[in-house]
């Protein structure tokens, strides 16, 4: 199942099979006809820096991803190793398509980083974001503002109605948060009914006006069952002299508090 090359230390391929043609789009023939030294697809990969160090005498192994003729993206475990045959030393490769497990490893990631229920960004996904934005905010001196959002007497829609309904509202919530700000914002599910908005580039003043868009569309939408909800909105902005980004949000959990106790929504 593995691609196989073999190469003479000049360069000159002498062995080729049907299973790396086919990984790379190409035919035998067409191999058996190149020199890894003079490819530009190996300068640029770092393969050709591979195969100089393993000619020294060291086997190297690579993780590539790479386009093949036909368009298609492959990911590609290569293992570059020295042999000695015929008298002279030569280049083996030997290539493995790990596309398969590759993908399921990013799916995993990606749902690492998702809420089932949402499917908004987690609070683990957030808390990258919040530190991303935070040492970008210090490094340009760009302010980012978030928002911390919770759904008013949610645990009376639980008790009244149950879980499913319950959930049904944070969906429906969920989708209203997202529909109210731009791609380039980061919606995330922070906790139980809570949630978080990153706006990078985005100072106070700014931000309360999506904050209130958020509002408004939250207490506009009707649901079923519940007929509707309203959300509090607690609001804070980056400065120079904050500490780290864990005080950004206590800041803006604070604002969210107060949002609550000046009477909600």
């Amino acid at each position: 199942p593995n691609g196989l090359l073999l190469y003479t230390e000049q360069g000159h391929c002498i062995l080729a099979n049907e299973e790396v043609a086919r990984m790379v789009g190409a035919s035998v023939d067409l191999l058996l006809k190149q020199n890894f030294r003079e490819l530009q697809s190996w300068k640029a990969s770092g393969l050709l820096d591979a195969a100089m160090h393993a000619l020294g005498g060291e086997p190297v192994h690579k993780l590539l991803n790479f386009t093949s003729t036909s368009g298609k993206q492959t990911d590609c475990q290569v293992t570059l190793m020295p042999l000695e045959a015929r008298g002279q030393r030569m280049l083996l490769v030997v290539a493995k398509d790990v596309s398969a497990l590759m993908n399921a490893n990013r799916e995993l990631d990606q749902l690492a980083r998702r809420d089932a229920l949402t499917d908004l960004h987690n609070r683990f996904a957030a808390s990258e974001r919040l530190r991303d934005e935070f040492v970008r905010s210090q490094r340009s001196n760009v302010a980012f503002s978030v928002l911390l959002l919770d759904v008013d007497h949610f645990k009376r829609v639980n008790d009244t109605h149950g879980h499913d309904v319950g959930d049904q509202v944070l969906q429906a919530v969920a989708r209203q948060i997202k529909a109210s700000v731009r791609a380039s914002d980061f919606v995330a599910r922070f906790g139980g009914e809570e949630f978080l908005v990153i706006l990078p580039d985005t100072d106070a003043q700014e931000a309360e006006v999506v904050a209130e868009k958020i509002r408004r569309a939250v207490d506009a939408c009707e649901l079923p069952v519940v007929g509707h909800v309203t959300l509090s909105v607690g609001l804070s902005e980056w400065r120079s002299d904050l500490p780290d980004e864990g005080l950004l949000v206590r800041r803006a959990d604070e604002a969210l508090y107060a949002a609550k106790g000046a009477g909600r929504n």
